[in-house]
């Protein structure tokens, strides 16, 4: 341009040189009005009024397309250096995952090999995924062996053993802390099978309860009592009349009990039985006096 400053471009497409368009518009401002040969406005009685309406409208729609063009090429700067920004930041990134990873194959490889490390799954040791290989690449390697199938004996065999304990019969400790140790301190899961079926145990010995109830720690006799007999009115349940607890009596003495029941009849039980004593009236008549008592005979006795 003449003035030695860029074009812009307006909105309508038409260039122009924006510090020469302003000027131009500060001039129109002094002259009075748009293509008015004086720099005052009208005069009107002898008074001078201010700018035209046509210039103000003029000079405003002129400052707006200033501002908005102004505003664009702000908006355009800061888009620049945002896209500048950018690329030295891919550039940079670039140059450092070059020196790191190593560089990406042309082609994908002819033997599919997973890479445990790789960011995305399933990808390759070249780098290029599974979808990209050919079907050629999935085939085992011709060079190598091939594949023998193992039964589940082999496998066991090759698989590391568990370190079990020394102990040869389990036998569980009922005062641990852990529920199912043994005596030997081991969990039932460190001991062997053959600890557990307990290979080295005889059959079971069939013990009589008789002989059973001997093995228990029994309590002496401390009562010289050699008849248990319940006392029905005693404090504690179970006393005898003796005044001491069944615990405290000997088997000799509440195997009499037993056997004293066992003797007693009907007929004895109603001798036993202590009859009640009956009235000789052999009528009864109501007393109705008013100080008698509710329901006695004019004998004297109650009604039962």
């Amino acid at each position: 341009c003449r003035d030695g400053v860029p074009h812009t471009p307006s909105r309508n497409g038409i260039a122009f040189c924006r510090p020469s368009y302003i000027a131009r518009l500060n001039l129109l401002d002094t002259m009075g009005g748009c293509g008015s040969k004086t720099a005052d406005g009208d005069v009107v009685d002898g008074v001078k009024s201010g700018p035209g309406r046509g210039q103000t409208k003029a000079y405003e729609r002129a400052l707006e397309h200033s501002q908005t063009l102004l505003k664009i090429e702000l908006e355009a700067k800061e888009a620049r250096a945002a896209r500048a920004a950018t690329r030295i930041q891919s550039l940079t990134r670039g140059k450092q995952g070059r020196s790191i990873v190593p560089p990406l194959k042309q082609n994908p490889c002819n033997r599919y090999r997973v890479n445990v490390e790789a960011e995305r799954f399933g990808d390759c040791l070249c780098g290029w995924t599974k979808a990209e290989h050919n079907t050629h690449a999935f085939d085992l390697d011709p060079h190598s062996a091939k594949a023998k199938r193992l039964n589940s004996n082999e496998l066991r065999n090759k698989m590391a053993k568990k370190e079990y304990a020394t102990c040869d019969e389990y036998l569980i400790n009922m005062n641990a802390e852990n529920f199912g140790d043994c005596l030997c301190g081991k969990p039932k899961s460190e001991h062997k099978a053959s600890a557990l079926q307990g290979e080295q145990r005889g059959t079971p010995t069939i013990v009589d309860s008789e002989e059973v109830r001997a093995r228990f720690a029994q309590n002496e006799a401390t009562t010289t009592c050699t008849k248990y007999r319940v006392n029905v009115q005693a404090e504690n349940y179970g006393e005898c009349l003796c005044g001491r607890p069944k615990s405290e009596h000997a088997a000799s003495a509440l195997n009499y009990t037993e056997m004293e029941r066992q003797l007693v009849n009907e007929q004895e039980l109603r001798q036993k039985m202590t009859a009640k004593e009956k009235t000789n009236c052999l009528d009864f008549r109501l007393d109705m006096d008013p100080n008698a008592p509710f329901g006695h005979c004019i004998c004297g006795r109650h009604v039962v």
